[in-house]
């Protein structure tokens, strides 16, 4: 179609002819007037594709069109054109990567460590897991309580304390809050007397 080898500078110069031809008179230009800016600013154009975009523009059969009713048919066109290569654009999905689990239990919480950035995750049975960007397991740590046996113990909670390094909140059935050095894998216990699921959110929010 001619409208599609259009550009910027042509579009300008139409735009000036346009003005230029209704100057002091209406602001439609009959086919002949449109055929000779067209042969001006473009060259050597086909006059049966010149006759069918006018005839495209002038939808009503007025036999005069304008610039607005000019530039509305090319942004239907253009809307139509990119509409089509949506819908036939077969997407590029990656290839399946599966990916490993240390988890057995349901994934309580899942968290962002700062410097380096890095996913945690946590699961009902107390298995840290430490990711890099590319969801790749580089590290993993098992969260022992000291006042129940391991097969006893259920996390329910888990809080980065973002304004101390590598360390975290753990929230557990055995009505305590454990913060973990990710670093040196040392652990403090707070022993509270009812700890509900969200209290390692609030704890944090109290350090932060």
């Amino acid at each position: 179609k001619l409208e599609d080898g259009l550009n910027i500078r042509d579009l300008l110069d139409l735009k000036d002819a346009f003005l230029g031809i209704t100057e002091g008179r209406s602001e439609k230009i009959s086919y002949l007037e449109f055929r000779e800016a067209c042969q001006t600013i473009l060259g050597s154009t086909h006059e049966e594709q010149l006759k069918e975009l006018y005839l495209q523009v002038d939808v009503a059969g007025e036999g005069h069109i304008d610039w607005d009713m000019f530039c509305s048919h090319l942004l239907r066109q253009f809307y139509e054109k990119d509409d089509k290569m949506k819908a036939t654009k077969v997407p590029q999905w990656q290839r399946h990567r599966p990916i490993g689990s240390p988890h057995k239990e349901t994934v309580q919480h899942i968290d962002i460590l700062q410097n380096p950035k890095r996913y945690i995750t946590i699961s009902k049975e107390g298995m840290i897991g430490i990711w890099d960007m590319k969801m790749k397991m580089t590290n993993t740590l098992k969260v022992e309580s000291g006042l129940v046996k391991s097969r006893n113990l259920w996390i329910t909670s888990m809080a980065v304390l973002h304004n101390l390094s590598h360390k975290i909140a753990i929230a557990s059935t055995s009505k305590e809050i454990m913060i973990y050095d990710l670093q040196s894998k040392k652990r403090h216990l707070l022993h509270l007397s009812n700890t509900r699921s969200s209290i390692c959110s609030s704890f944090a929010a109290l350090l932060e």
